[in-house]
């Protein structure tokens, strides 16, 4: 958080709108996305086996908690595949909400910090979406951890 803010708030925009930068927005990105994913995950009766975001995804979409809709319509695989093919166009669009899935506002942030976590544990590129869009993801993934200490805490 510290690091974040710092970057946000304290860096000159010349120095936080370039490649080098893109990777250090992803790293921030990356750990903040991690701690919501491990605030469900302590939650998660399944929380000693090895379990993906996804697993996270589908325990707070499934009884007893049923708080989202990931476990309807392939959405999860939806989204995986959206990533995949188009990493930043898909980022674009669940920041501007018209992806095409119908996902609620705080299903939307969970989308994104899904995506995030899994770019930032799988690809180290440059992406500019992720400093051009910087506010809007450190939102998003902070409205994941706090409805995840809101809803099971």
């Amino acid at each position: 958080m510290f690091k974040l803010r710092k970057l946000i708030l304290e860096t000159n925009k010349i120095y936080k709108k370039n490649v080098f930068s893109s990777l250090l927005h992803a790293k921030l990105l990356f750990d903040l996305s991690m701690l919501a994913e491990k605030a469900i995950e302590h939650k998660n009766p399944r929380k000693g086996q090895k379990l993906t975001f996804n697993d996270e995804l589908l325990f707070l979409s499934t009884a007893p908690t049923g708080l989202l809709s990931f476990n309807t319509g392939n959405k999860i695989g939806t989204l995986n595949s959206d990533f995949g093919n188009d990493f930043a166009g898909t980022l674009y669009d669940l920041l501007n909400k018209t992806h095409h899935l119908y996902l609620s506002n705080i299903e939307n942030d969970f989308a994104i910090a899904y995506g995030i976590r899994n770019f930032g544990a799988h690809k180290i590129e440059n992406e500019p979406v992720l400093y051009n869009r910087i506010l809007e993801l450190v939102q998003s993934i902070l409205n994941t951890l706090f409805f995840t200490i809101e809803k099971l805490y």
